[in-house]
């Protein structure tokens, strides 16, 4: 995989767990390779950048439903407010931050990137966290996060009509 490509993001520790392409436009599926040091959160952190990606896609539509906008609202809201740790972690300043997420854009398309990857990994890391403490980061929050818990939960259901048995030996496999 190419790490200059935009779409891709991984691990910032160079820990090689995981990558993912978000996908470009309509009919691009999302490519999601697992290395070695693959861990049980790797997943649910994966998951979280795509339902991101996904989520934004439609609240920021035209006509979206007022609810995903709310939502979105308060995720940016929720980055506003950990602006620092996010500007740490992008390399930028913590007024490039604002205002990226105040008009989508620093006009550098470097920082952008930067910036970009930051929030993603932090909106994943906070889905990691609320997933631990069953709780989201902020009440604001708590809709959005419930809504990606159903999606996963939905992908689990989905998952077990596979039309396969397995026994309790591969079970302990897997």
């Amino acid at each position: 995989f190419d790490r200059q490509d935009p779409r891709i993001l991984y691990q910032q520790d160079n820990s090689k767990r995981v990558s993912i392409r978000l996908p470009e436009g309509e009919g691009t599926p999302p490519l999601v390779t697992f290395f070695e040091k693959a861990d049980l959160s790797t997943f649910l952190h994966e998951s979280a950048h795509y339902y991101l990606h996904v989520f934004e896609s439609v609240a920021t539509q035209e006509g979206a439903p007022s609810q995903l906008v709310d939502d979105f609202a308060a995720v940016k809201d929720w980055w506003r407010s950990n602006a620092a740790e996010v500007a740490t972690e992008a390399g930028v300043s913590e007024r490039n931050v604002k205002r990226y997420l105040d008009s989508g854009t620093t006009a550098n398309a470097d920082m952008d990137k930067a910036i970009g990857v930051a929030l993603q990994e932090q909106w994943a890391r906070g889905y990691e966290a609320y997933l631990l403490e069953g709780k989201a980061p902020s009440n604001a929050l708590r809709t959005a996060f419930e809504a990606f818990s159903a999606w996963l939960v939905n992908v689990y259901r989905q998952a077990r009509g596979l039309n396969v048995q397995i026994n309790d030996e591969l079970r302990g496999v897997f």
